[in-house]
């Protein structure tokens, strides 16, 4: 945040001296705010995750204090307390183990809609692209082939093919980003 509070100084002091219309940098602010934003949710999920740690080792050394005191002469209260404290961790990791996919859901969301709106828009781009009339002719030697085991064997060669296509393209599309982030680090 210092960094951030003695750029905008900076700017200021610049911006009075010149006196002229100011420019944002869009970009840049972007940057710089998301860089903020990931640091503060980072702190506050570690915080939060080092409570619940915190809480459960509570629980646990509070359950086996419980469990020293009762020795061996209750054994069943000692049996039963151990069971509740075996629900109550299960309870938690469960709990845990339930937000941790909440927020991992929450992450995916955005990629979901992305593929979403990708998969609903390849009719139309294969026909703006004029590939519509050689996804119908592969439909129709699909179609044609009279045997199951045939239609099976050009399916996985077709999938096969595909795939092969994807994975170049992936290939590229990693090579490409790559390419950008060094670019934008310099």
């Amino acid at each position: 945040m210092k960094a951030v509070a003695s750029e905008t100084e900076q700017l200021g002091k610049e911006v009075r001296r010149k006196r002229a219309p100011v420019d944002i940098d869009h970009d840049k602010l972007a940057r710089i705010l998301m860089q903020n934003l990931d640091q503060t949710m980072e702190k506050r999920m570690n915080r939060m995750i080092d409570d619940s740690i915190t809480r459960m080792d509570g629980v646990l050394r509070a359950q086996e204090e419980r469990m020293a005191t009762l020795g061996t002469t209750n054994l069943d209260r000692t049996l039963e307390a151990l069971g509740k404290a075996e629900e109550t961790a299960s309870r938690v990791k469960t709990g845990m183990l339930w937000g941790g996919l909440g927020r991992l859901s929450m992450v995916l969301l955005p990629f979901a809609l992305v593929l979403l709106a990708l998969v609903a828009m390849v009719v139309p781009a294969a026909q703006l692209l004029g590939v519509a009339p050689l996804s119908e002719w592969i439909w129709g030697i699909f179609a044609d082939i009279e045997t199951l085991w045939g239609q099976a064997i050009f399916a996985a060669c077709f999938l096969g093919a595909m795939t092969g296509v994807v994975w170049v393209m992936w290939a590229l599309a990693m090579k490409i980003m790559a390419a950008h982030t060094v670019a934008t680090r310099t």
